[in-house]
């Protein structure tokens, strides 16, 4: 059994072990939540803030590398799935490019080494000139950066 006091508006739990918290919302049913899944909830709550800013400093940061090589992207794609979030970056043509994979790789490590973006895993790949149909086997995107043509 847990211990309560009510002061004012707040609810104090003090948990024995194994215990359980019963949740009567004003509306539907009442549901059952181990103390340890009330926490995690919770914790995961506070965080949603921090996640959605991290979220657009990280489009914003490739957004900006992308927006660099206009002349060796056709388009990006934004996508997050169960695993974390995910960019395909498609190509202008279809040849290997080692320095441009290069420049890749290092985005994706800055990124993973950076800690304004510790509650992002971020898979980044490229694929050769590409449809979107193509790229959308590989990552089910909600975000694309049509790449702007360079004035020539």
């Amino acid at each position: 059994m847990f211990t309560t006091l009510k002061r004012s508006t707040w609810q104090y739990l003090r948990e024995p072990e194994g215990g359980r918290v019963l949740i009567t919302p004003k509306e539907g049913e009442a549901f059952g939540l181990s103390i340890d899944d009330v926490v995690r909830a919770c914790r995961s709550q506070e965080k949603i803030g921090m996640f959605t800013q991290q979220l657009g400093d990280l489009l914003e940061r490739v957004g900006k590398w992308l927006a660099e090589r206009t002349t060796e992207v056709h388009k990006a794609y934004f996508g997050l799935e169960p695993d974390g979030a995910v960019v395909a970056v498609v190509r202008r043509d279809k040849r290997f490019n080692p320095d441009f994979e290069m420049a890749l790789s290092d985005l994706d490590l800055s990124i993973a080494q950076d800690p304004g973006f510790d509650l992002i895993q971020l898979r980044l790949l490229t694929l050769p000139y590409s449809p979107d149909e193509t790229v959308a086997s590989f990552v089910r995107f909600s975000h694309s950066w049509p790449v702007p043509q360079q004035q020539g």
